[in-house]
């Protein structure tokens, strides 16, 4: 066995060449069909999108310039211009190429067809401008547009042929370098649960690496070996691998969470009323969670939205218009008592055994323990029953479970996608409403919101955070911070942690 690996030469280093990390391998790279998080990282260099929400959750431009609104009635028309954009054999992205893409979109069976059904009708109207006919609000369809289902395949390569998403497929068939893309970058090779390379459009101007190489790696520890080998340059790094030895901390970059991680309490349980919500949220403290176990590397969640994708104005406000928020947020056990001695199902509650369900793995399951710790101090009887994942979320949608402890990550900066679809009645389960809760006040609040040609949902915002904090649907806990491990070499490309 020695012999036979004596003679495996290291693979020469390329200067040119950036190593990143997956989990796993991809599931799909066609962004109709890119549900994981590896086919949403692959997607971001291969495609380009026409929206792209700036980090506050603002609208920002990728391939559109400008944009108007016209008409009235059920159906308009939204008029999109395009800004200069090269495919990687130098010639112009045009409308014609984008409209392609949109029809594929939505005519193509998939798991968010729906979410595109507003799309009703697109035309060219000129080489660099094109029509979509839209029912609903504005707000909705940059929104989608914003999103990975929506980004822009192209090209064909003849006006007869069918247009292909990258993939597998496509590389076996060696026509990676005839047919144009419009991404930043193309697809090169695919060793299936090995790596993913990728080569930078020639034309692109922007500041990245001429290759990524992603290496498909299920353990995080050996990330971090490979990173103190020299062959790693850049990886998402768990929280209970920041104390290991062969860290520096001139490597770490620590960026403000874009997710949240909370316990869904199943609504559809009568004994799991308001003050028994209450008593929850008051006797287990984030905050020392935080401390103790994430090593600092998180905030409090203000209600279900990270604290700062909202103004502090804000927060003071709704604070001021409901003071029982400040007391519940003490996290003091004689508090949580007085509220669980006024829930429906006392002193009943403390003779059941309390289903709290979470993933499996070490980060969840060291968070799962802690958190029960504080049921406990209130006299609950609760049975941790760690599961896999898609065990967990198909039984959460089939109404099973008590407690549930999750994370959501945000297809799109801004608060209100930490609110809808999260608690919309049409979104329970596998939609996102994993605690199947519904109220009347937020359904009205998000057919107003879904209807709005305004970009701006502040008002929308503010008064539905007000309801989730008197109504308590979930256990509110905290937003992590995304850790990463940069090389020296990562370093000279400021903006390559965006795409993980």
């Amino acid at each position: 066995m020695s012999l036979l690996f004596s003679g495996c030469n290291r693979r020469e280093e390329d200067p040119e060449e950036l190593i990143l990390s997956i989990p796993s391998d991809p599931i799909s790279l066609d962004p109709l069909f890119s549900t994981d998080l590896s086919s949403r990282t692959l997607g971001k260099f291969l495609y380009p999108f026409l929206f792209q929400k700036t980090s506050d959750g603002n609208p920002g431009y990728q391939l559109v310039e400008s944009f108007q609104l016209k008409g009235s009635g059920e159906v308009r028309s939204l008029q999109l211009k395009l800004g200069s954009h090269l495919l990687t054999n130098g010639e112009e992205l045009r409308a014609q190429q984008v409209k392609e893409s949109l029809d594929r979109l939505v005519n193509t069976p998939g798991p968010r067809k729906n979410q595109y059904s507003f799309l009703k009708e697109t035309n060219v109207i000129g080489e660099k401008e094109i029509e979509l006919k839209i029912s609903g609000g504005l707000r909705q369809a940059v929104d989608a547009l914003s999103l990975p289902p929506s980004a822009i395949v192209c090209c064909k390569q003849n006006e007869s042929d069918s247009l292909e998403a990258e993939s597998f497929e496509t590389l076996e068939k060696n026509n990676t370098s005839s047919v144009p893309k419009a991404g930043r970058y193309v697809l090169k090779e695919w060793k299936k649960n090995n790596y993913v390379l990728l080569e930078k459009n020639p034309y692109d101007k922007g500041d990245l690496p001429k290759k990524i190489r992603l290496r498909i790696l299920a353990s995080a520890s050996t990330g971090v070996f490979l990173f103190s080998k020299g062959r790693m340059d850049l990886m998402r790094l768990p929280n209970f691998l920041l104390k290991n030895p062969n860290l520096k901390k001139e490597n770490l970059y620590f960026r403000k969470g874009s997710g949240v991680q909370y316990i869904a309490i199943q609504s559809k349980e009568p004994c799991f009323d308001l003050n028994f919500r209450k008593a929850i949220n008051v006797v287990i403290d984030p905050n020392l969670v935080i401390q103790k176990l994430l090593e600092g590397n998180a905030d409090p969640t203000f209600g279900s939205v990270p604290p700062g994708s909202i103004s502090d104005t804000m927060k003071q406000e709704i604070l001021n218009k409901n003071p029982e928020i400040v007391s519940i947020s003490g996290h003091t056990k004689k508090i949580a008592i007085e509220y669980l001695k006024k829930s429906s199902c006392y002193p009943q509650i403390l003779e059941r055994e309390i289903d709290f369900r979470m993933r499996g793995d070490e980060e969840n399951s060291a968070n799962g323990l802690a958190l029960v710790g504080f049921l406990k101090e209130i006299g609950l009887k609760v049975k941790i029953r760690p599961m896999e994942k898609a065990i967990l979320y198909k039984e959460n949608a089939e109404g099973k479970g008590d407690l549930t402890l999750l994370f959501w990550y945000a297809d799109l900066p801004g608060a209100w996608n930490f609110i809808d679809p999260l608690f919309s009645g049409k979104d329970k389960g596998n939609g996102g409403n994993r605690a199947h809760y519904e109220n009347s006040e937020l359904e009205t609040l998000f057919a107003r919101a879904r209807k709005s040609d305004s970009l701006n949902l502040e008002s929308e915002t503010s008064k539905a955070l007000q309801i989730l904090l008197k109504e308590y649907p979930w256990v509110y806990l905290w937003s992590p911070y995304e850790t990463f491990l940069l090389s020296e070499k990562a370093k000279r490309y400021s903006n390559l942690a965006e795409f993980l």
